[in-house]
């Protein structure tokens, strides 16, 4: 069995460690026994909850430019540095004579 537990500390983060717990026997009785062993995954932790809220606050930004795009009348179009279309709207396919809807 393996589960992740959380000790909190005064920085707001605290620790995490992973505990692996297993079944055995003890090789001098012959008894069951239980065998744990844990790994501190505190970065881990840490790393995983930046980019979750990195990749939020980016999906947060391009809902907003594309808001923004569509609230405009004109045709707009935004190229990234590839060359590759970036933000459009759909004024900006309609006069291109493109389709506004996936085909």
């Amino acid at each position: 069995m393996t589960y992740e537990r959380h000790h909190p500390r005064d920085d707001g983060f605290g620790l995490y460690d992973q505990v692996t717990s297993a079944l055995g026997i003890d090789t001098q009785t012959g008894g069951k026994v239980i065998c744990s062993f844990g790994i501190d995954v505190t970065e881990r932790k840490r790393v995983k909850q930046h980019l979750a809220s990195a990749v939020s606050r980016s999906l947060m930004n391009r809902t907003e430019e594309l808001q923004l795009a569509e609230s405009i009348d004109q045709g707009i179009v935004s190229f990234d540095k590839a060359g590759k279309v970036g933000i459009h709207n759909i004024r900006a396919l309609s006069l291109m004579d493109l389709p506004t809807r996936p085909v």
